[in-house]
């Protein structure tokens, strides 16, 4: 599933409460990523909560200031495809650079972050969707096009390819470019629901002669994991 936190400029910080549930919802590392003397810069591998909190307050004292003034991005990763580690976490520079790509802090003039599955760049065991995607996907387009982001059909274009994903963008001019549906509170965006404090199921479907995962999310606690089978064309779940 994954979530962004897109905060633009004049907007605060999200609370300490919200950051943990976000955390302990997509518990896969988390990264940051901020604006800063004309460069995008991506702060990223932090596999805890607290070091999640001793990252951002280093950007703080980089910055001078408690980030209200500046936009900010945070990803917190659950891990689908490619390695599960820290240079696997989001955001990510748009470049064709693998090494780039797996740094755990970089600067660059533009960078991203990621909310969903692009079930056309899973081809790579290391690389994750998402990295692949920027790759062979983003940076060719960016070599031609620098402000592609900016522009509508290219937007619905990188929609279109990214199926039901959800993008935040950062430029060095410290400017926030949000593609897809996000949820708003207090000025600040988030890709989707998992920013409360809701309950995280996994699901197993056997099909085809292979097992699959899903996740569920419930306000309910009392929801308990189903493993599902194809039998004689319908779902079925699984007695244990």
């Amino acid at each position: 599933m994954c979530i962004i936190i897109a905060k633009p400029k004049g907007a605060k910080l999200p609370s300490k409460e919200i950051l943990k549930t976000c955390f302990n919802n997509n518990p896969d590392g988390a990264g940051i990523m901020f604006a800063l003397n004309k460069q995008v810069h991506i702060h990223k591998g932090f596999m805890t909560y607290d070091e999640l909190l001793k990252g951002l307050n280093k950007i703080k004292k980089q910055c001078k200031s408690d980030l209200t003034d500046k936009s900010i991005v945070i990803h917190f990763r659950i891990g689908t495809h490619g390695a599960n580690d820290q240079a696997t976490t989001h955001p990510f520079p748009i470049t064709s650079n693998y090494d780039d790509l797996r740094k755990t802090k970089v600067t660059s003039g533009l960078g991203l972050a990621h909310n969903g599955i692009i079930s056309t760049y899973y081809y790579d065991k290391i690389l994750s969707d998402t990295q692949a995607f920027v790759k062979d996907f983003l940076a060719p387009i960016k070599r031609v096009y620098k402000d592609f982001y900016k522009d509508t059909e290219y937007k619905k274009m990188i929609l279109r390819v990214g199926g039901h994903s959800k993008f935040a963008i950062l430029n060095n001019d410290d400017q926030l470019y949000i593609l897809g549906e996000f949820e708003k509170q207090d000025g600040v965006y988030y890709s989707n629901g998992t920013y409360k404090d809701i309950y995280r199921y996994a699901s197993l479907w056997d099909y085809d002669g292979g097992t699959y995962s899903s996740y569920t999310y419930t306000n309910d606690p009392k929801q308990t994991n189903k493993h599902y089978i194809w039998n004689n064309g319908k779902w079925t779940i699984k007695e244990d």
